[in-house]
């Protein structure tokens, strides 16, 4: 049968309709994020990428949890899509984070790291394409695309098996398998970003996954 292997394809008939029932599927589990726009005054201008909406965690990768982070029904889960050199939107779980003022829909950034580190975000993410405008000088872009080596890969799927306790033995032969995806952690400090007092009394205890209320 190993012969065969290579000559295999899995494929969808219809990838597009696959696709948009994903989304379907994914829309109910974001609504309750709250938005808001990011904008950039400082002298470093937002690189956008061919894909450039990125899962980040601040909240679970300050806690070192183990295995993938960004889901989209995470607890702490933030998303972070710059529209513009000037603008990113940021969804988050507003459980767990206070961003910028009160009532105020626009945070303003004027600390260059912290551009450095959204625009890191983006390199990472991206596929093939950097987008940027003609205040972003090549040396800038050749040190962030460095930078970015420095980082594990991420988007590759983990699997880890786990065997049946001795408890369980005369149960029957069973195996626990965990699969996920390894997420972005680039030990991001955002300061306009603060944990709330519910966010920093929670405890993770030995859960597998954390999921929003």
């Amino acid at each position: 049968v190993s012969k065969y292997v290579d000559e295999l394809v899995f494929a969808h008939e219809n990838p597009a309709i696959f696709a948009l029932s994903i989304v379907s599927e994914l829309l109910p589990k974001s609504l309750d994020l709250k938005m808001k726009i990011i904008e950039n005054d400082s002298k470093v201008k937002f690189i956008l990428s061919d894909n450039p909406v990125v899962g980040y965690n601040q909240f679970l990768e300050n806690r070192k949890h183990p295995g993938g982070i960004t889901g989209i029904g995470s607890k702490g889960i933030q998303l972070f899509f710059p529209i513009s050199p000037k603008y990113c939107i940021l969804f988050y779980d507003n459980w767990v984070y206070h961003v910028g003022k009160k009532n105020k829909i626009i945070v303003n950034l004027t600390n260059e790291s912290e551009v450095n580190n959204i625009n890191l975000l983006q390199v990472l993410n991206s596929d093939e394409i950097l987008f940027y405008d003609n205040s972003i000088q090549k040396e800038y872009l050749k040190n962030i695309v460095r930078k970015s080596k420095k980082y594990p890969e991420f988007g590759v799927t983990i699997v880890d098996n786990y065997d049946q306790p001795q408890t369980m033995k005369n149960e029957g032969e069973r195996i626990l398998v965990h699969h996920y995806q390894k997420s972005i952690k680039i030990g991001m400090l955002l300061k306009f970003i603060k944990e709330t007092k519910k966010a920093k009394r929670y405890k993770l205890g030995n859960k597998a996954t954390h999921i929003r209320d």
